[in-house]
């Protein structure tokens, strides 16, 4: 049923500019007649309405893959609830994958032992050595993770792809410069 609201081409109130954007205005007199307008606009331009999938609130979305709302919500911290989905999707994904629970756990020890590297105050070189290898270890098993899900990889050749290399491997510099100072 089409919103019993007056419409209104009330060009003398406004400018011209304004008259091409806000073509038709509406006065309403209930709240109810205000929605229904809304509603009628999101139609017109082709906008859908959804439930977000974590609070159950309507929302518009911003692009067409949209499936949580901006809205801040109070059972979650006062957090939004795309912030909070992006979180709980990955914790999802990551426990129904031992793959991946394997490189969550391998990246945490080895970027703490590379963070500890850092605080230790070594050579600028050993430091880039380190972080260069970090970095190459990420890329490498970002491979076979990708390799495993399109399943080029077993699930027993992937663990042993993103295994952490061994401390002596992980900076021969490093492991040299300790076995001076022991010497």
């Amino acid at each position: 049923m089409p919103p019993k609201a007056i419409w209104h081409q009330n060009t003398e109130t406004c400018s011209f500019s304004d008259v091409e954007k806000y073509r038709n205005l509406y006065s309403c007199v209930s709240l109810t007649e205000l929605v229904a307008i809304e509603i009628t606009h999101l139609h017109a331009f082709k906008r859908k309405i959804c439930h977000c999938k974590l609070c159950s609130r309507l929302f518009v979305p911003y692009s067409v893959t949209a499936q949580y709302c901006h809205n801040t919500n109070p059972d979650l911290g006062g957090k939004k609830c795309s912030e909070v989905a992006r979180y709980l999707t990955l914790k999802k994904t990551v426990e129904n994958d031992q793959l991946l629970k394997e490189r969550q756990k391998n990246y945490r020890t080895y970027h703490q032992w590379v963070r500890r590297q850092m605080e230790q105050g070594y050579a600028a070189h050993i430091q880039e050595e380190i972080q260069k290898k970090f970095k190459k270890w990420k890329k490498d098993t970002s491979k076979a993770i990708d390799q495993y899900r399109r399943e080029k990889l077993s699930q027993e050749e992937g663990l042993r792809q993103v295994a952490i290399p061994q401390i002596k491997d992980r900076s021969p510099l490093l492991e040299g410069r300790k076995k001076y100072l022991r010497g």
